[in-house]
C-alpha cells in the first residue's frame, strides 16, 4: 500500500523506503486521511491561537513537566502546563492563571484584563467545550464567578477530578488555526497545520511536513489548505498574519523547534 519515494535525511545523502499513498512526492509532504496518521507522541502538545499579540514568555523545566505527566499516567498536559511549554519555546500565549475553585474568581479577575475565558482543568476532560466546560466573553468578576460555578456543575457529571479552572485573557477576534505534531516510527517528528477549533474535526483541512521544516515549507503548508482563501480575507473577512503563522510553525517544527527538542520525551 504505497509507492517508493526518495527522502533526504540527516544521516546520509538519500534513502529509499516504502511510504503510505497519503504521502505526496516532495519534501515531507503529507495530505492523507486522519485515519492514516501515525500514533501521537505520548505527551500531546497542541497550540491553537487566533493572533499572537497577547502573551508572556515563561521559564520552566520542560522535561520535568513532561516526566511528571508521564509518571502520573497522563498522555496529555493540562492546559496550564501545555501553554507554559509552548511559551518556553517562544510561542506567545494568552496571559492566564489557575483558579482552584469558583471562590477564586475575584482574585483571578483582578489580575487579568477582561474580556476573559474560563475553562475546566481535568485529566478526564480533553474536549472541554463538548461538556460545557468553556465560558467566553466574561467581563466582570461576578460573571466569572458564575461561569466557574456553571462549569463545575457541568463537569461534575463527567469526572470526579477537577484540578481547577484556567482563566485567561481573550485574544482579539480573528481566524483560529491549529498547529500540532506526532512522531512517525520511520520519519520521526511530523508537524501539522490547518484550520483550528471545530473546523479541524469537521473539515480535516490540514497539511503535514517532516521536521525540521524551513520557512518555505511553512509557507507551502499554508498554501496547501483548501480554505486558505479564508485566511486571506475572502469576501471581506479578516486577513490572517501569515508571518505570525510561519513564525509559530518554525518554533514548533523548525531546526530548533519544539518537536525536535522534545523528540523521544
Amino acid at each position: 500500500m504505497g509507492s517508493e519515494m526518495c527522502i533526504r535525511d540527516r544521516a546520509c545523502d538519500a534513502s529509499y523506503t516504502e511510504v503510505p499513498r497519503c504521502w505526496r512526492r516532495g519534501r515531507a509532504r503529507v495530505s492523507g486521511l486522519r485515519a492514516e496518521l501515525p500514533e501521537p507522541i505520548r505527551v500531546s502538545l497542541r497550540c491553537e491561537f487566533v493572533r499572537p499579540q497577547l502573551g508572556v514568555i515563561v521559564e520552566m523545566d520542560v522535561n520535568a513537566c513532561i516526566v511528571d505527566a508521564v509518571n502520573s499516567g497522563r498522555d496529555t498536559l493540562d492546559a496550564e502546563n501545555g501553554k507554559k511549554v509552548l511559551a518556553s519555546f517562544g510561542i506567545k500565549v494568552p496571559q492566564s492563571l489557575l483558579a482552584l475553585s469558583p471562590d477564586g474568581a475575584d482574585a483571578a479577575f483582578s489580575q487579568l484584563q477582561a474580556p476573559l475565558v474560563a475553562k475546566i482543568v481535568s485529566p478526564d476532560i480533553i474536549h472541554k467545550s463538548d461538556i460545557g466546560g468553556v465560558k467566553i466573553g466574561l467581563s466582570s468578576a461576578a460573571e466569572l464567578g458564575q461561569a466557574l460555578i456553571d462549569i463545575e456543575a457541568a463537569a461534575s457529571s463527567h469526572t470526579d477530578y477537577i484540578d481547577g479552572y484556567l482563566v485567561e485573557e481573550m485574544a482579539p477576534a480573528g481566524h483560529e488555526v491549529v498547529v500540532g505534531g506526532s512522531t512517525d516510527p520511520t520519519f520521526g517528528p511530523i508537524i501539522m497545520f490547518g484550520l483550528g477549533g471545530i473546523f479541524v474535526e469537521v473539515l480535516a483541512d490540514v497539511a503535514f511536513r517532516i521536521c525540521p521544516i524551513a520557512t518555505l515549507d511553512a509557507r507551502e503548508m499554508i498554501d496547501e489548505l483548501k480554505a486558505v482563501k479564508l485566511l486571506r480575507g475572502a469576501r471581506g473577512g479578516v486577513v490572517a498574519s501569515e508571518d505570525a503563522i510561519v513564525d509559530t510553525l518554525m518554533k514548533v517544527g523548525g531546526e530548533k523547534g519544539m518537536m525536535l527538542a522534545l523528540e523521544g520525551k
